[in-house]
């Protein structure tokens, strides 16, 4: 790490300064080793590529938000459809239900939604679908207006109950949205205060856009610095800070009416894997190696760690230094 001073890059969120802490990042997804340099603002504390690779899009082949759905059985799907109901409606089981979140792959996405007023026509736009998990389980609720977009897509997706996914930039659409979403997708966005602007556009009055993403403030950045499982080189452009977001939507006349963190104990194994040097995409998932520990070979981390990050998990959410952090923005 060495103190970076150059006046050719402005930090492309508070594009005020032009002094950095360097750091420099392995690529750990696939494994391939591949440095990227990572500059980190000094005035507003935000966290940016220095520089973009011109083949970037390659980099999304086979990337995880677009696998294929495992199958599910038919008692799985009532007992999920059930489970989200219950957080969406707030309901007396809703309390119950939000203990299942992590087992879901739109868990969390579903809960931001739970802290909207929400009505079943409210016209939602999710930006990054993927292979639109998240979309068609709106669609499944009853949220018929509802539309995903991606523009790493190989084409568009349809689903059987109405639910689509186009293959197109967030920044070709058009129109009013009550809701839009990023859940893991403002932080790939090549130009953040473009993507701002285009939020600004496309929300309706009263909207609210909800923004999930790697918190560049977190424990774990501090303690892991460059194997920080946060920084994902090189899909991650762009980490605003807190004190970044508030600036950027502020000088918009937009407005951060609450943030949420999200913490669990996987984020930090995850962490201390890439320190330990193991590819996130070849290994076996860490669920399944804390779940099958005697039957797996390769052990990453022992019981004196687990136990101590898992008391970690309680230390920073109370601090609020969570790895993950959701932005609830207003019109």
């Amino acid at each position: 790490m060495k103190i970076f001073q150059k006046t050719i890059i402005i930090c492309p969120v508070c594009t005020k300064s032009d002094n950095f802490v360097s750091y420099f990042v392995k690529e750990m997804y696939f494994g391939s080793n591949k440095i990227f340099e990572y500059l980190h603002c000094q005035k507003c504390f935000s966290f940016f590529i220095a520089e973009i690779p011109q083949d970037l899009d390659k980099y999304y082949d086979n990337y995880h938000s677009f696998k294929n759905k495992k199958e599910k059985t038919k008692w799985k799907m009532v007992f999920e459809k059930i489970v989200k109901k219950s957080i969406l409606s707030k309901n007396v089981f809703s309390c119950f239900a939000k203990l299942f979140i992590k087992n879901f792959s739109d868990g969390y996405k579903i809960k931001t939604l739970s802290k909207v007023k929400l009505k079943k026509k409210s016209k939602i736009l999710d930006v990054g679908s993927g292979s639109g998990d998240f979309i068609e389980t709106l669609h499944e609720l009853g949220f018929s207006n509802v539309i995903g977009i991606d523009p790493y897509l190989e084409k568009d997706i349809c689903f059987a109950n109405g639910g689509s996914v186009l293959k197109t930039s967030f920044f070709d659409m058009d129109g009013n949205f009550d809701v839009i979403t990023f859940h893991h997708a403002f932080e790939h966005m090549l130009d953040p205060i473009k993507a701002a602007k285009q939020i600004k556009k496309l929300l309706a009055p009263k909207g609210i856009a909800i923004i999930r993403m790697p918190n560049i403030d977190s424990y774990s950045f501090r303690f892991f610095k460059e194997c920080w499982q946060g920084i994902h080189p090189p899909f991650h452009v762009c980490l605003p800070s807190y004190i970044g977001m508030k600036e950027l939507f502020r000088s918009l006349g937009l407005k951060i009416v609450s943030t949420e963190g999200e913490q669990i104990l996987e984020f930090f194994l995850m962490s201390r894997e890439i320190f330990l040097n193991v590819p996130q995409k070849q290994k076996k998932s860490t669920l399944f190696a804390l779940l099958n520990k005697k039957k797996n070979k390769l052990i990453w981390h022992s019981s004196i760690d687990i136990c101590y990050w898992e008391k970690m998990v309680k230390h920073v959410k109370k601090q609020n230094m969570c790895d993950h952090i959701c932005y609830y923005i207003i019109k």
